[in-house]
């Protein structure tokens, strides 16, 4: 990496060159994200400073190259990944909602702006994004899992405001039966993680399904052992 990035540097300060901005952007997000994963081990200050000074490098460099490239899909994506990873959500939010108008057929675009809709507790528009990521591929596991999540979230935020105004309001479960499909279907793609098995026990359990929300946790149990 750090002998690759003099000659990118060059490509760009010599004829603005779409590989430069892409490759030298790829390695400052790379390497942003290692000292991020880093600190979370070591809990060494400079490791997060230095890490937020490579996403601003990259954040820097990334616009520089979209001046160039406004419609380059790949220079957007990692300038949107290098906002969220220096906690600029706001600005990441802007970022894919552009990119799902200008390429509404990429999965990804739709599914990272629903990511962060849904950190926003934007339930609405968030389950828009994770839809359409779904109806572009089918199969897409992250988008289906985080649409249940959104349903889940949704129902638990609903009920929270009910129950702040009305300490006897009936528990809304509409949400929680909106999820339920979406979290079968994917246990039958993928059946070995226990975080999902435990979710699934906690929507049972909501929709007063005991035994197959029992079975669930038991499962979730079985593949942590």
């Amino acid at each position: 990496y750090d002998k690759a990035m003099v000659p990118l540097q060059k490509i760009i300060d010599k004829e603005h060159g779409i590989d430069g901005y892409r490759y030298l952007g790829e390695i400052l997000y790379d390497k942003a994200t290692s000292l991020k994963s880093k600190y979370q081990n070591s809990k060494d200050v400079q490791d997060s400073v230095k890490a937020q000074e490579y996403y601003n490098q990259a954040i820097d460099l990334l616009k520089e190259g979209r001046k160039y490239y406004p419609d380059n899909s790949e220079l957007l994506l990692l300038l949107s990944n290098s906002y969220i990873g220096a906690h600029k959500i706001d600005i990441a939010i802007s970022a894919f909602k552009e990119g799902v108008a200008k390429e509404p057929g990429n999965k990804y675009y739709h599914y990272n702006y629903g990511v962060l809709l849904l950190g926003n507790n934007d339930f609405q528009d968030a389950e828009t994004q994770f839809k359409q990521a779904i109806q572009i591929d089918s199969a897409y596991q992250n988008a289906i899992f985080n649409l249940a999540v959104t349903y889940v979230k949704w129902g638990t935020y609903l009920n929270k405001i009910a129950q702040e105004k009305d300490e006897k309001a009936p528990l809304d479960k509409s949400k929680y039966e909106q999820a339920l499909p979406y979290l079968e279907h994917l246990v039958q793609m993928k059946n070995n993680d226990a975080s999902l098995w435990e979710l699934l026990g906690k929507v049972y359990t909501v929709l007063g399904e005991q035994q197959k929300a029992q079975s669930s946790f038991q499962k979730a149990d079985d593949l942590r052992k």
